[in-house]
């Protein structure tokens, strides 16, 4: 009976190498797929891990700038039409290139803004009338911080 037992305790040793090797490849995989700079699964060309941000829509109308609203941003910039960009907190620089989720086709677009409700982990994206902002609304979303403007 001997050998029996052996064979099961082959086969038992075979099953945790296994479990093992599943177990490894699998956080390998999970490692690789995050730092991938593949723009499909993550726009960040610097291969940077995305954070999770609480982002919010605006326009540089009054009913979301107040007494803002005349165009120009904190960083000086003069609002276009068609102009993508967001307003960050003061730990984001202006001109720092962020990528968020489903804005602006997932193309890098800068921090040109600050907002008065943008503390820690929120992001504004700017929109041209007030009813995209409204569309946008409020979301989760994954955002790249590329390290310089491109």
């Amino acid at each position: 009976m001997k050998n029996a037992t052996d064979i099961v305790a082959i086969l038992f040793l075979a099953c945790i190498m296994f479990l093992i090797g599943a177990i490894y490849s699998n956080l390998s995989r999970s490692s690789n797929e995050r730092a991938a700079p593949a723009h499909s699964s993550s726009p960040n060309s610097s291969g940077g891990l995305p954070v999770f941000m609480n982002v919010s829509a605006y326009c540089k109308n009054s009913c979301c700038c107040g007494k803002w609203s005349d165009g120009v941003t904190a960083s000086g910039h003069v609002i276009k039409e068609g102009d993508k960009f967001v307003a960050a907190s003061k730990s984001i620089p202006f001109g720092t290139m962020v990528i968020v989720d489903g804005y602006n086709n997932n193309r890098p677009v800068p921090v040109r803004d600050r907002g008065s409700a943008i503390k820690g982990n929120r992001l504004d994206t700017y929109h041209d009338t007030h009813q995209l902002a409204l569309n946008w609304g409020r979301k989760q979303c994954k955002v790249w911080i590329l390290e310089t403007e491109l």
